[in-house]
């Protein structure tokens, strides 16, 4: 992805990480059960939001699943990272893109 629409305004992102792993959910596109992980992006320049994209363990990003959050409800996502437990994390990720 090279952009996306806030508000009405398209915006330029730029990669930032990922999730970390890839896990067993139903996708809420084509609800199938598959491998998914989250692609998380920042705003160039709408510095109060992080976007966060499913992808595939294939590599394919689920641009219809992308979703953007305030940088807020994402620091209360990451307080959840633990290195033992990363799974935790993930969850809380994959449960804001909609996979169940």
């Amino acid at each position: 992805m090279e952009y996306i629409y806030i508000n009405g305004v398209k915006n330029p992102i730029s990669y930032k990480t990922h999730s970390g792993m890839y896990s067993r959910y139903r996708s809420p596109l084509s609800k199938r059960i598959g491998n998914y992980g989250v692609d998380i992006y920042t705003v160039d320049n709408e510095p109060d939001y992080i976007i966060l994209v499913g992808t595939t363990d294939k590599g394919s990003e689920l641009r219809a699943t992308a979703k953007a959050i305030t940088r807020k409800r994402y620091a209360e996502i990451v307080e959840l990272f633990d290195p033992y437990k990363d799974i935790v994390f993930h969850n809380a990720l994959m449960k804001e893109v909609g996979f169940y």
